[in-house]
């Protein structure tokens, strides 16, 4: 059985900092992984978890002592891992974090992994402030988020950061991950390449595209209602704007004659029209759907910030 490191791509600088650590006996204290989506930061969290908790020092991580395996199947008596429940990590699971380090570890090190720690509501994170702090002897906290910034100023400061890149698209060619164009379509993430490749992503994809087409060259969209319900899932307008953000840079690109940049090349009917599109136009919408983007994380309406983005390019 293979290990868990052997299975990551790309980080090498970052895996061979965390052994040279782990080596030292220096990984008491608290980690914050941030990074992409998609880029192996909670996959390279157990990875390392597996290396430091293997019952064979010499040539760890094996991947075959009860140890690796039980990290490997998520149920090591040495970590507790948290995720959110619901759009928050709450209160009752930041205790739950705290009794569990109170109970007497039986081997020497014990983890805490806490995924998108940004979701931390302020409660949980304060009840979590001096142990992150100072840890108990033995313990690591690993957390993750997607940037520094999204965490809380006073869990960030106690924590040192690992960042984790997206992996380049070498490595993911010379490692034959998928066809070339959905590697580079990836942008070096993984959760990006799973999507391309699968069905219900491919029609979500195309029904925004053909949304995007018609919110630019139709003069009554706004007095159409059906396209109100379309963005009523906060989540999925999200992953719109994404979509919208690569075919407008995919359209400058094609006017350019620059095929080889494109990220969308299964689109190219979609990338034909919004190439029609003046280029200033399309350098306008870009920033208009950046700004879209912010007022989404802000929790503005989803609605007003479209309609303001359509006037705006009718002008």
């Amino acid at each position: 059985m293979a290990s868990l490191k052997s299975k990551i791509l790309g980080h090498d600088h970052l895996i061979a900092l965390w052994t040279q650590l782990l080596q030292t006996g220096k990984l008491t204290g608290s980690f914050l992984f941030v990074g992409p989506s998609g880029v192996g930061k909670v996959k390279s969290a157990w990875a390392f978890m597996q290396e430091a908790l293997c019952e064979n020092p010499a040539k760890a991580p094996c991947g075959d002592c009860g140890s690796c395996r039980r990290v490997e199947q998520r149920n090591h008596e040495s970590i507790r891992f948290i995720q959110a429940d619901g759009p928050q990590i709450k209160a009752d699971q930041a205790q739950s974090v705290l009794e569990f380090l109170q109970l007497q570890s039986i081997r020497s090190h014990r983890f805490i992994l806490i995924e998108d720690a940004q979701k931390l509501n302020a409660t949980a994170a304060n009840s979590l402030l001096k142990t992150l702090e100072e840890p108990p002897e033995g313990t690591t906290f690993i957390l993750t988020a997607p940037s520094i910034s999204s965490v809380l100023p006073t869990i960030r400061s106690r924590c040192r950061v690992f960042h984790f890149q997206p992996i380049s698209h070498e490595i993911m060619l010379d490692n034959k991950v998928a066809s070339d164009w959905q590697i580079y379509a990836s942008q070096g993430r993984f959760d990006k390449l799973m999507s391309l490749s699968d069905a219900d992503t491919k029609e979500m994809r195309l029904k925004w595209a053909e949304f995007l087409v018609q919110l630019l060259t139709s003069a009554d969209t706004l007095s159409e209602e059906t396209w109100r319900e379309k963005i009523k899932n906060r989540d999925e307008i999200r992953q719109a704007v994404e979509i919208w953000l690569g075919l407008v840079r995919d359209a400058l690109f094609f006017q350019q004659g620059e095929k080889k940049s494109l990220l969308n090349l299964d689109m190219n009917a979609i990338l034909v029209k919004l190439a029609q599109i003046p280029t200033p136009k399309l350098h306008a919408l870009s920033e208009g759907l950046i700004q879209f983007q912010k007022e989404l994380s802000f929790n503005k309406d989803a609605v007003l910030s479209l309609e303001s983005l359509y006037i705006h390019h009718q002008r």
